[in-house]
């Protein structure tokens, strides 16, 4: 059984004023960008720049949420995805509002039957094609779904990934993160790893060392702290393996296998040697 302890939780205070600037940004940013991703996809004809645009946009709202988590002391991840998928709903709605202008349907952003209703006939239109074929109504709405889950998605994975600093609540503070140790050996064999670390035992961790052979498996090490009362000591493992691809470009493949992991002040100083 896993240690209560043993990861850091971002289950912290509830901060209801910090929740509301997440919320305030993403009802600004979400709909404004999707004001102009709406009339830009409408008017480009190149589906894979509009699909590029999609990813880019979506993940934009998202760290203009996510930019919020920090000065509005949000630590709670379940906070950082509401916002987020706030946002993506503004944006979403705001877009298919723009697209039908563009069409030139006359509805007003007040009357989300009818936009969804216009929607319905703009697939019957089949104004677009992939590859030189048609998509069809149905093509359409598949493909329209598929861009729903990335615009909601995308700011809910930013936003999340913007509000996971560890904060320490004793002081009030965000955790400073450092840069990547290593390289040191690589983790063969995760599991018993992840199992010492349940039970609170960190030997495992102290034995890591540097390795002869670095070039294209090893495992790094990303130590966190608060400065002001060293009670919050973290550190996150991952694996990296490098891949040279058949054009001679070189891929970085990473897998985190240990995520803040709360550390005692012998095993945090013990790793910051290395």
């Amino acid at each position: 059984m896993t240690s209560p302890d043993a990861y850091y939780s971002h289950s912290g205070k509830f901060n209801p004023a910090g929740l509301l600037l997440m919320l305030a940004a993403g009802l600004v940013v979400g709909p404004l960008v999707g004001v102009v991703y709406g009339y830009a996809v409408a008017f480009n004809p190149f589906i894979y720049i509009n699909f590029l645009a999609t990813i880019i946009a979506g993940g934009a709202v998202g760290m203009a949420v996510g930019k919020m988590a920090k000065p509005g002391r949000v630590r709670s991840l379940g906070a950082c995805a509401f916002a987020g998928l706030v946002a993506g709903v503004g944006f979403q709605y705001t877009q298919w509002w723009a697209t039908l202008d563009y069409y030139g349907a006359e509805v007003a952003l007040t009357q989300p039957g009818a936009i969804w209703t216009f929607i319905g006939e703009l697939a019957e239109l089949e104004p677009w094609t992939l590859m030189g074929v048609s998509l069809g109504s149905t093509g359409f709405m598949i493909l329209w779904a598929i861009e729903g889950l990335i615009v909601l998605g995308a700011p809910i994975a930013v936003a999340m990934a913007e509000g996971s600093t560890p904060y320490c609540e004793r002081c009030d503070t965000w955790a400073v993160e450092g840069e990547p140790l290593g390289p040191f050996d690589f983790v063969s064999d995760a599991d018993t790893l992840k199992a010492r670390v349940d039970r609170r035992d960190h030997d495992g961790l102290k034995a890591f060392e540097r390795p002869e052979v670095t070039e294209d498996r090893y495992s790094t090490i990303t130590l966190a702290a608060c400065t002001g009362c060293r009670g919050l000591l973290l550190a996150t493992i991952k694996n990296v393996e490098v891949e040279v691809e058949k054009d001679g470009d070189t891929k970085r493949n990473e897998t985190e296998i240990l995520t803040h992991v709360m550390l005692d002040s012998p095993t945090y100083d013990a790793l910051a040697k290395l």
